[in-house]
């Protein structure tokens, strides 16, 4: 009987033991989850990863000196700004804040013209971008409604059927409006940039470290570390060299 008993007090000491160790578990599972809460409430970025945000920023920097640049080059212009009005992209009213908040105005932005001016029915799943729907009639038709702009803003690069643009048979350069386009192939534009029918192109550099890094504060330094600024002066000087 003697020995019954102690086995008994035995269990209930491992018993009591696990209801301990239960209870501590607990309270660190708890405190894990409260710091834990902590930590995103604290840390949490809303704009999402600091490449989100990076790319955000860099965004409406490529637009912001560009629009610096047509400033002091261009003060009497006279702009139309075209955007893409189809992607849900961010970077698309990124880079408007860009150029808004560098001409701030100082220069004349007679309209900002989403495209395509035509939204189409059907959307094939390989097209992601309003420039797969852009075609030169677009250009021109807004060229028709806004004869007094001399200068083409175009965030959404050129239409594939380029050559069908009314804007080329302007022979006259002084009557011609001059032409900024954002996004392109250098390779195959450099030709008409040389002759002065693009005036300035904005493209991406090859990506680099600075992908996961937020922009310095310098506008030029962070410009030059994601884009560069093509225009028939520069270019010129490149093969000269």
């Amino acid at each position: 009987m003697k020995f019954l008993t102690i086995i008994y007090q035995f269990l209930t000491i491992i018993y009591n033991n696990k209801r301990q160790l239960a209870s501590v578990a607990f309270v660190v599972l708890l405190l894990g989850a409260f710091f834990s809460l902590l930590k995103s409430c604290v840390f949490y970025d809303p704009e999402g990863s600091i490449e989100i945000q990076s790319k955000n920023e860099y965004s409406c920097i490529s637009t912001e000196y560009l629009g610096q640049f047509i400033y002091e080059k261009y003060p009497d212009a006279k702009v139309l700004v075209v955007y893409d009005a189809i992607s849900s992209s961010p970077l698309i009213e990124q880079r408007l804040t860009g150029l808004r908040k560098s001409f701030d105005g100082k220069i004349d932005v007679v309209a900002e013209i989403g495209f395509p001016l035509k939204t189409p029915k059907e959307r094939p799943a390989r097209m992601m971008h309003s420039i797969d729907y852009i075609k030169a009639d677009d250009f021109n038709e807004i060229m028709q409604k806004y004869p007094n702009v001399n200068m083409i803003i175009s965030l959404v690069g050129l239409p594939y059927d380029v050559q069908n643009m009314h804007i080329w048979d302007i022979t006259d350069s002084k009557k011609r409006p001059r032409v900024i386009v954002f996004g392109g192939s250098l390779k195959y534009l450099t030709p008409v940039i040389k002759a002065g029918v693009i005036d300035a192109l904005v493209i991406y550099r090859e990506m680099d470290q600075s992908v996961n890094q937020l922009p310095p504060d310098d506008l030029k330094e962070a410009f030059d570390r994601r884009f560069r600024l093509i225009t028939p002066e520069n270019i010129q000087k490149k093969d000269k060299k």
